[in-house]
């Protein structure tokens, strides 16, 4: 039987939330069925590119399509009409419309535009900007599909005909292991008295790690033996640096880059803290209830959908850094418990999740070949 040849679109190939749940899918079906390709601007991470190929992507790196969107879009189309994909799976929420339409040139008969965010738009420009994408995805597109209910909205508006498909992980990689956590303890030199709270992401903006930092300082009046535990890299490194610095935290944050063992630093921690922005779900806030974590998010801007266990708490941004510190600190709560069932429960589980995509996928090369 031919296989279905599926190409996404990631704006980078890096240690992300969009890039883990493509990789979490992928990893999990068969390839005998499916032939991955990704294509993504040059801002790649070689760590993540040989991570997808090694599981069967082959990938298109080209020119930032933002900064030449007609030079590199002659490129694309290049390569759209070449391979002759079944569907074209665009991961790049607002920004979509740019691919949908050069599927539609290509003649790719399925082109599903994602929606991971929900993003709030902060002056007219933006407004308009957005008002005109979305016009444009809804005529280019011929599926929708989205994260959650509030990032469908965001980018569609209110209608039943978007697809969500959760960012299911693989529930067994996170599972409380205490063994796990003592070793990575030890790995990290944290003591046995000291607290740990968590925070994975790209250093940007979006994630507020900033903002973080200013809560660790007011815990730390009140919570001496602590440690804020923080991966990720990205563009407000040097910045986060230098307020670690200035907030005399140099000894109490822990500062690792991008890993691929996300998974067991979890365990290592007490709680995690994820003050975003704006978020389409969240996936790492999943991935931290299932390690069975205490967790506090942004109220209002990270949906309501995220919420999987009784250890989900939302805070309004509106707050302060100390009435951030001051709820966490009357919430602690240091117990842990498998939440597989709470996985399952919610959609969130790989094993059960990945057929929903397979089925989609194929049901939509059934219909436009009859």
């Amino acid at each position: 039987m031919k296989k279905i040849k599926v190409l996404n679109v990631i704006s980078k190939l890096i240690y992300g939330g969009t890039e883990s749940v493509i990789y979490n899918y992928y990893s999990n079906i068969d390839l005998d069925t499916f032939e991955p390709y990704i294509i993504t601007r040059m801002a790649v991470d070689d760590n993540v590119v040989k991570k997808f190929e090694k599981i069967g992507f082959k990938i298109y790196i080209v020119d930032d399509w933002e900064k030449y969107p007609f030079k590199v879009g002659i490129k694309i189309l290049k390569i759209l009409k070449s391979q002759k994909f079944d569907i074209i799976h665009s991961h790049l929420s607002h920004t979509n419309f740019y691919f949908m339409i050069l599927g539609k040139m290509a003649g790719i008969k399925i082109r599903i535009s994602h929606s991971h965010l929900t993003y709030k738009d902060e002056n007219f420009k933006q407004k308009f900007k957005h008002f005109i994408y979305k016009k444009l995805i809804l005529m280019f597109s011929t599926n929708l599909m989205a994260c959650t209910e509030a990032a469908a909205i965001d980018l569609y508006g209110k209608r039943d005909d978007v697809f969500i498909l959760k960012n299911a992980i693989d529930s067994d990689k996170f599972i409380y292991n205490k063994k796990i956590r003592d070793e990575y303890r030890k790995k990290l030199k944290i003591n046995d008295s000291d607290f740990v709270y968590g925070n994975v992401g790209r250093l940007t903006k979006q994630k507020n790690q900033a903002f973080l930092l200013r809560i660790i300082f007011e815990l730390k009046k009140k919570q001496k033996n602590l440690k804020l535990l923080l991966i990720g890299e990205g563009d407000l490194k040097e910045e986060l640096l230098k307020e670690i610095k200035d907030l005399d935290l140099s000894n109490d944050v822990i500062f690792l880059s991008n890993r691929n063992d996300v998974n067991c630093l979890y365990q290592a921690m007490d709680a995690f803290i994820l003050p975003s922005l704006y978020e389409g779900l969240g996936i790492v806030l999943i991935e931290a209830q299932a390690s069975g974590l205490q967790c506090y998010t942004s109220k209002y801007v990270v949906p309501d959908e995220a919420s999987i266990t009784n250890e989900c708490m939302f805070i309004s941004l509106e707050k302060s850094e100390a009435q951030w510190a001051e709820i966490i600190l009357k919430n602690k709560n240091i117990s842990r418990k498998s939440e597989k069932k709470a996985l399952i429960e919610n959609g969130y589980d790989l094993s059960t999740e990945k057929n929903k995509l397979i089925n989609y996928y194929k049901k939509l090369v059934k219909g436009r070949l009859l």
